[in-house]
């Protein structure tokens, strides 16, 4: 004969299994970063593992060069602003020379010449 033990199973709410295992994981698609400008990071605004798409703004970068353009171009704006006045300035004191000149033809000539003239009848 063969002896057969029963025991009573306790009802068990859930069974979890833990696996450890150890590896590396990689990316499906590199992706290269490169600016259009050279300058300081001054903000941020992603971090290790955000996920992005074409298009996000990922940090603000100071821009030196354009700032150095921006102030290039307001010197010659200045320069040229100058000029204009030298021109303008120049232009007016041909205008009073002309008028002068103009005056001075318009004289008679015994004026200009310095003859005395007579204002006695004959």
């Amino acid at each position: 004969m063969v002896t057969v033990q029963t025991a009573k199973v306790a009802n068990q709410e859930s069974l979890v299994s833990l696996v450890t295992a150890s590896g590396e994981i990689k990316p499906t698609t590199y992706t290269n970063i490169s600016a259009q400008g050279y300058g300081r990071i001054t903000e941020i605004f992603v971090k290790e593992g955000d996920h992005v798409k074409k298009g996000d703004r990922l940090l603000l970068q100071e821009n030196v060069q354009a700032n150095a353009d921006v102030q290039a171009q307001s010197a010659a704006v200045n320069s040229a602003e100058s000029g204009v006045q030298v021109a303008e300035a120049g232009y007016k004191q041909a205008q009073a020379d002309l008028l002068s000149q103009q005056a001075n033809l318009e004289k008679p000539s015994w004026i200009t010449t310095g003859d005395r003239v007579s204002t006695k009848m004959v």
